[in-house]
C-alpha cells in the first residue's frame, strides 16, 4: 500500500466531511 496516498485519501475524506457538516449549519 502506497502509505501516502493512504494518508492524502483520509485528509480528503476529513475535508469533505467538514464541508458537509458546515453546509448543514
Amino acid at each position: 500500500m502506497d502509505i501516502l496516498k493512504h494518508i492524502t485519501d483520509k485528509l480528503q475524506s476529513n475535508i469533505t466531511e467538514a464541508n458537509f457538516e458546515g453546509a448543514n449549519i
